[in-house]
Order: structure tokens, then C-alpha cells, then sequence
């Protein structure tokens, strides 16, 4: 698939993905396919899948667009022949997220981001973690996708925890 442009849905704990640069996670990766590599992390208590994505290779990493907001992760994957799919924030019971969410067709309607949600944005070659607190008034003109979610699980390349 080399050259093809791959969509992947960035949703719940988009952290995730960028987990791959922390040391609990170094050791043996799956290569999918250029600019994916896989690897499951399994203790007793947790069953971690992580995906690292290399952002300057010919990935496309999107946002689920308001109109495909009720499909479940796996039926947006095989509807839009993702490599990855990863759930998002946390929704209401319309299905209406929490936090902000943004992605090729702008701004979900009635969604902005508050002070207790951080922010994945990604674009341009490039990712960036917006922590709680920092509310994001309006997209940057870099970015393409934003996904919001809580709670911070890496700070500064290094997985918190809850002591």
C-alpha cells in the first residue's frame, strides 16, 4: 500500500499513540505497513494496544466526521478502510461528545474544548498534546484533526500514575 493514502480514525484515548515513545513500551513492534507499527502490552491487569504512527510517512490520521458520529469504531474502520481506529472521548447519550472534536469537515457542532479536557491535535507532519486547562479557542491553521479526551495518562514522555 506503499504511496496510497491510509486513513486512521483517532478517537478514545488517542494518548495511546503516543505512548509508543515511552519506555514501557519499547521492545518488540509489529511493522504493519509503512509509517504503522503495532504492539500489544498484556500484564495480568491490562491488554494495551498501541500504535505508533510516524507522521511525516504517507499516513493520513483523521477525525471521525459528525455524520459517521453513531457508527461504532469498528464499522467506521471497514467504512473508511482505516489501518487503526481508536475510540474517542467520552459521549452523552445522544452521542454527542464531550470535549472538542475537529476534522476535515471543520468544528462538530456544539462541541468546544474547557478546561477539562486535553487535546490531541494533529496535522502537518506533526502532533501536539494540549494539556487540561489550556482550552484551544480555535483551531490552528496547521491542524487537521483534534480529538479531546481525559485523563492525561502521558506527561513528558512519561506514563502517570494514579499514585
Amino acid at each position: 500500500m506503499k504511496g496510497a493514502s491510509m486513513d486512521l480514525a483517532l478517537r478514545r484515548c488517542a494518548l495511546l499513540l503516543l505512548l509508543a515513545a515511552s519506555p514501557l513500551f519499547a521492545g518488540d513492534w509489529t511493522h504493519v505497513t509503512d509509517g504503522v507499527d503495532y504492539r500489544n502490552y498484556a500484564t495480568d491487569t491490562f491488554n494495551i494496544h498501541v500504535a505508533r504512527i510516524d507522521l511525516t510517512s504517507d499516513v493520513r490520521v483523521i477525525a471521525t466526521p459528525e455524520s459517521q458520529r453513531r457508527l461504532r469504531v469498528s464499522d467506521f474502520a471497514k467504512k473508511n478502510k482505516a489501518i487503526v481506529a481508536v475510540n474517542g472521548d467520552y459521549f452523552t447519550k445522544e452521542f454527542q461528545p464531550i470535549g472538542l472534536v475537529f476534522g476535515t469537515c471543520g468544528v462538530w457542532k456544539e462541541t468546544k474544548d474547557t478546561s477539562r479536557e486535553g487535546l490531541v491535535a494533529i496535522g502537518d507532519g506533526r502532533a501536539e498534546i494540549f494539556p487540561q486547562r489550556d482550552v484551544l479557542e480555535q483551531p490552528e491553521p496547521w491542524m487537521e484533526t483534534i480529538v479531546s479526551g481525559w485523563p492525561m495518562l502521558v506527561k513528558a514522555c512519561t506514563p502517570l500514575t494514579s499514585s
